[in-house]
């Protein structure tokens, strides 16, 4: 019994080291994405599927300079960049977005990750 509770308490420290590091890796990104211009932050947590988080740099006239994206369901995930993105207005990006939005049952719009960095990016950009 003793040995199965201190294995236990040996995967949660390892988990919380791990933790630390994405939270580590996370905070380093956004740090290297101010560089590039505003950032906007994303997040959708998952919890049957997996969780996503946008960092998404743009201009003073909202052309996104550059997107990264973390995606998956464990603390190994790390950001990788979206290229697709870079070089697509705001507005234009958020139409897209808005045109594919999921809905559950209810009719209720699925949280998006890349709109919630487009909207917070408008807000600053508006003020």
């Amino acid at each position: 019994m003793e040995k199965m509770v201190l294995v236990v308490f040996g995967l949660i420290f390892v988990q919380g080291l791990f933790t630390f590091a994405q939270v580590k890796n996370y905070n380093k990104k956004i740090r290297e994405m101010k560089q590039y211009g505003m950032v906007g932050i994303g997040i959708r947590k998952g919890r049957i599927t997996p969780g996503n988080i946008i960092l998404l740099a743009v201009d003073k006239k909202g052309i996104v300079i550059r997107c990264e994206r973390m995606q998956g369901f464990s603390v190994f995930a790390r950001f990788k960049e979206v290229h697709e993105l870079a070089g697509v207005g705001m507005e234009e990006l958020k139409e897209k977005v808005l045109c594919n939005l999921k809905y559950n049952k209810k009719g209720i719009a699925k949280p998006d990750p890349l709109l919630q960095a487009i909207e917070g990016l408008e807000a600053r950009l508006a003020s």
